[in-house]
């Protein structure tokens, strides 16, 4: 099976990664733990091979609009305000690719070893979850009772 990335790609796939988690005291940045993740993913799914070839893609557009040169040649200090723009741009391919991340960052063995047992939530907020819309079950709603009401216990 031919890889889906480039080494080229690859350097570029590991500097995102330590964008989105850098190197913290002891704990290490994402590039080095999560980019076979990632890779991976993307090569058993066509949907997030989309996500992460895209996500480069913009990357380095947006780099060569902004600085004239691959998001990989550019100054660290610049690579973190990019992304904030590429995450208010294209908010749901960057969502995804933060997730394939941390999947694959906060699973690994070496993270979970130094986060220890108690670590609780990967960020300090967790997940982002959407409001439940009640309209998305209206259908259901619509059918009635499915089942035989049965008596409690007397």
């Amino acid at each position: 099976m031919n890889a889906l990335l480039t080494d080229t790609q690859r350097v570029l796939l590991k500097q995102l990664l330590d964008q989105i988690i850098p190197k913290e005291g002891e704990m290490p940045a994402a590039g080095e733990i999560a980019a076979s993740h990632v890779e991976r993913a993307a090569e058993m799914s066509s949907v997030t091979a989309r996500v992460v070839l895209d996500m480069m893609a913009v990357a380095d557009a947006m780099a060569g609009s902004c600085y004239g040169k691959p998001f990989s040649d550019i100054a660290d200090s610049s690579k973190e305000p990019l992304l904030k723009i590429i995450q208010e741009q294209y908010p749901r391919m960057f969502g995804e690719f933060v997730t394939l991340a941390y999947n694959g960052y906060y699973t690994d063995e070496s993270v979970v070893r130094l986060l220890g047992p108690d670590a609780g939530i990967p960020q300090p907020k967790g997940f982002l979850v959407a409001s439940f819309n009640p309209a998305i079950v209206s259908n259901v709603r619509k059918l009635g009772q499915r089942y035989r009401a049965t008596r409690g216990p007397d």
